[in-house]
């Protein structure tokens, strides 16, 4: 009798254990569960962010006919524009009559594989590059306040251009774009060509004499 007395106390003793042990176990394995999801919703945005979202906005451009260099997950495409110019730099091929050929002979190459416009990307901004006179005269006669710079320029440019219209969206591009147009007035422009003349002539006169 006393053995099983003995072995009912242990038992009565050992149940709280035995249920914080599977209560523990239980958590383990629920936390098990969790982990990947806690985990796998961080790398899915990161994911969505530097890939899918630029990708489907490639997609778009792509049917409409818009190509482009294919780029890299981190990088875009500035590996590439950092091999064409040290290319270019070695072979010489730079033209200095052309800044665009010294500082951005990538857009040249890029245009006669893509067209006029193209679409590249600089890791997580993706820009359309457009030549085609006929589309940039299109979009300076575009007044709507939408049709602005994106945000990094605003920020990054900021010091140099401040608010004006070059950099300036919305409510602010209007303004400026109400302050500077009467200077684009032909009455203006052709004051300007009057008063550019007078100073020109006795410039060049002067240079003439002097040659």
């Amino acid at each position: 009798m006393n053995k099983v007395a003995t072995y009912r106390i242990y038992l009565t003793r050992s149940l709280p254990s035995l249920s914080y042990s599977v209560c523990l176990m239980e958590k383990l394995h629920l936390l098990a569960l969790l982990l990947p999801i806690l985990l796998g919703l961080p790398l899915l945005y990161i994911w969505d962010i530097l890939w899918m979202r630029p990708e489907r906005l490639r997609k778009k451009l792509r049917k409409q006919g818009v190509r482009g260099p294919r780029p890299t997950l981190f990088y875009g495409n500035t590996q590439e524009m950092k091999r064409i110019r040290q290319e270019a730099v070695s072979a010489q091929k730079q033209d200095t009559s052309n800044y665009i050929s010294t500082l951005f002979p990538h857009f040249l190459i890029w245009r006669e594989t893509y067209g006029s416009v193209f679409h590249y990307s600089t890791g997580a901004v993706e820009i359309l590059f457009v030549s085609d006179p006929g589309m940039v005269k299109d979009m300076s006669h575009c007044t709507s306040s939408e049709l602005g710079k994106p945000i990094y320029i605003q920020k990054s440019r900021k010091p140099l251009f401040g608010e004006g219209i070059l950099v300036s969206n919305g409510d602010i591009w209007a303004y400026q774009r109400k302050v500077i147009a009467p200077e684009f007035f032909m009455e203006k422009i052709k004051g300007h060509d009057r008063t550019n003349r007078g100073g020109f002539c006795p410039t060049a006169r002067s240079m003439g004499e002097h040659a």
